[in-house]
């Protein structure tokens, strides 16, 4: 009996969409925490420069509040099924307050309005809701909300968000202003966290995607995609030091360089995107043809190569997550005996009706394959090692009835078939799944010595 080479198949590679999902937790955590703490520096006149001496930029309670609430529903974002209703009530809320400041600026830029003393010094706190916290807010709510049903205009509003973040950063580099400025150190902080969170809930579509995938093609999108970014920021940082421009001069400086880093960030990412999405057909029919080797054609079970996958991923569930997982090799009794006398078509043919009498006795996410030669392997999910005794159990006595309409299917003849059963659960203490498979190996000799037709944990 041949034992798993753990060495040659339970390999794990790093995935970098894994990887970012689960950063999306702590991000907005990250984004909750530096608000609070903008606030707090705020009350106690703690003042943080990000452009240098003078700047009273201070996190205001509305930017703060927007920002804790921005990150409670990111924090609580259910990648599947269908989001609670305060999730719609909290970003509808974080809407409203976003568009009356943006409508509120517009008409002070137009008729001279006076800015809304709520978006203000208030209650001891100084500062005010700057256009450009209220736009990335508005934003990334907006994405928030369409990210199902609208994903398209979702990632319009995405992009907006990370436009602005970046644009923020690009008038503290240069010390400009593009809106009204006021953004504070904590407050950006905050974004930035928010904004990368964001993207995240993002990463089912193509455009987003490619920026996560491995290979080559990610790797190239990703250099790139910085690239786009760093360079005009970098290149017109240097020539905006070395050269002094007029305040005029140098917006429409930073605004050139804006729009350089974004139409070129866009290209990128939207000609990756269709690679991407012709990789990813490409992939799937390879995966197609690659099926086919994971199934044995005898018994259209998964083959030995098939099932140590399945291993493989159980072993991750099971030392990531603590799932418990338990295994049953089991072995046809007399099979070499029934090959010599009534040769290897009858053979055949027994091994066809155990696969086809097992399979129905198993739930949808266990795995039955063929081993070895008359060896069958079965991966179960379970919650306790009684319940591999139960199904042991099941098992051998639905081999053993002849009324089963899965041997009389075969060849129109019924059969008694007898198995008999190695059992052995998944353990702290070992160090690769082949550690199982050796107990259930040992397991099953000590069943066939016993006489056959027998079950040993």
């Amino acid at each position: 009996m041949v034992l798993l080479n753990p060495g040659a198949v339970f390999g794990h590679q790093f995935n970098y969409i894994q990887f970012f999902l689960r950063l999306r937790v702590p991000l907005a955590m990250a984004a909750i925490v530096f608000a609070i703490l903008g606030l707090g520096a705020n009350f106690l006149g703690i003042e943080i420069a990000i452009r240098g001496a003078g700047d009273a930029a201070a996190t205001h309670p509305i930017t703060a509040l927007c920002l804790i609430g921005t990150g409670l529903s990111i924090l609580r974002l259910n990648r599947f099924g269908q989001a609670p209703l305060w999730r719609y009530l909290l970003s509808g809320t974080i809407i409203a307050v976003c568009s009356t400041r943006l409508m509120q600026a517009e008409l002070t830029q137009i008729v001279g309005a006076p800015m809304m003393d709520v978006f203000g010094p208030i209650a001891g706190f100084s500062g005010h809701f700057s256009i450009e916290s209220a736009l990335v807010l508005l934003a990334f709510a907006m994405a928030g909300l369409l990210r199902r049903g609208l994903g398209r205009w979702g990632i319009a509003f995405l992009v907006i968000g990370l436009a602005t973040v970046f644009n923020t950063v690009l008038e503290i580099s240069y010390g400009l202003t593009f809106f009204n400025g006021g953004v504070a150190a904590f407050s950006l902080l905050a974004m930035g966290s928010a904004a990368i969170a964001t993207l995240t809930s993002y990463i089912h579509r193509p455009i987003v995607r490619v920026l996560f995938v491995r290979g080559g093609l990610g790797r190239q999108t990703r250099i790139m995609a910085l690239a786009a970014l760093m360079i005009p920021w970098v290149g017109g940082l240097f020539l905006h030091s070395v050269r002094e421009f007029g305040p005029t001069a140098a917006l429409y400086e930073a605004v050139v360089v804006s729009v350089i880093a974004w139409s070129m960030l866009i290209i990128l990412v939207t000609s990756a995107a269709h690679l991407e999405t012709s990789d990813v057909a490409r992939r799937r029919a390879e995966r197609a043809l690659l099926m086919v080797k994971r199934i044995d054609p005898l018994t259209k079970t998964l083959n030995r190569f098939g099932m140590s996958e399945k291993l493989e991923t159980a072993w991750a569930e099971f030392k990531g997550g603590g799932a418990m997982f338990g295994m049953l090799m089991l072995d046809v009794d007399y099979f070499r005996r029934i090959n010599d006398t009534f040769g290897h078509g009858v053979g055949d043919g027994v091994l066809e009706r155990v696969a086809a009498t097992l399979q129905p006795q198993l739930r949808d996410h266990d795995a039955l394959g063929r081993w070895s030669g008359e060896e069958f392997l079965i991966l179960l999910k379970i919650k306790a090692q009684r319940d591999l005794d139960v199904v042991a159990g099941r098992l051998r006595n639905a081999l053993k009835d002849v009324n089963s309409p899965f041997p009389a299917g075969l060849d129109g003849e019924p059969m008694s078939i007898t198995a008999s059963f190695g059992i052995s659960e998944m353990r702290e203490n070992d160090d690769t799944p082949a550690d199982t498979l050796m107990r259930a190996d040992a397991a099953l000799h000590m069943a066939k010595d016993a006489g056959q037709d027998h079950i040993v944990t």
